[in-house]
């Protein structure tokens, strides 16, 4: 059974940041095709939510290394998955708090 996607309001933004910085460098084309890419996942962690390692930073947080430049966080709940931000590889993870 697949679970409902919700993002938190912090996940929302750095998407949007994200799907821009990718339209200002990339073009609409490939901005299009990563945000497709990222819902697949998305879909794919809906119906499988353990099949991304649990983050050892945070009890319950699970982490998935969306692409070279960017993670998806996430939490598991009864019904539902929920992104809690999208992250920059590239960025210490002791500077950002989740």
């Amino acid at each position: 059974m697949s679970r409902r996607i919700k993002y938190s309001l912090r996940a929302i933004e750095e998407q949007i940041a994200i799907l821009e910085y990718i339209v200002q460098k990339f073009g609409n084309s490939k901005a299009n095709e990563v945000f497709q890419k990222m819902n697949q996942t998305l879909e794919l962690i809906a119906k499988n939510p353990e099949m991304y390692p649990e983050s050892k930073r945070s009890s319950g947080l699970r982490k998935c290394v969306f692409s070279l430049q960017t993670s998806i966080y996430y939490r598991t709940k009864d019904e539902e998955i929920e992104v809690i931000t999208l992250r920059p590889n590239r960025i210490d993870p002791k500077k950002f708090k989740i």
